[in-house]
């Protein structure tokens, strides 16, 4: 979670757009993942031994196992993520309404 730190418009704004870069990001990491799960189909060789070819059958399955727990967890984190933006999105809100040209907020860059 990226913190809170001020009710200043310029501190909220600049948390939303961190918030927003963390979550492109994860979504991006998460069809990625989604892309190369299902790629991992086990194709039987010829001339393959049948050890092999039985490692390689659980390799694989650890594998997408792993990849969709993976999957699981960066929808999870993306959901909660989602809540943080529209928090920070209100709190981005409610900075800037309390701004007015008879009293800006301490580290609003002065803007009247």
């Amino acid at each position: 979670m990226i913190p809170s730190t001020s009710a200043s418009p310029a501190a909220a704004e600049l948390r939303l757009g961190a918030i927003d870069q963390a979550l492109w990001a994860l979504r991006r990491l998460r069809v990625e993942v989604e892309q190369v799960r299902p790629g991992l189909v086990l194709e039987r060789l010829e001339g393959w031994h049948d050890d092999a070819a039985g490692l390689y059958a659980d390799r694989a399955r650890e594998l997408r196992f792993a990849l969709a727990g993976a999957e699981r967890s960066l929808l999870d984190a993306e959901e909660r993520l989602a809540v943080e933006r529209e928090r920070a999105r209100d709190a981005c809100a409610a900075a800037r309404s309390i701004v007015t040209p008879d009293r800006p907020v301490t580290g609003a860059g002065g803007a009247w």
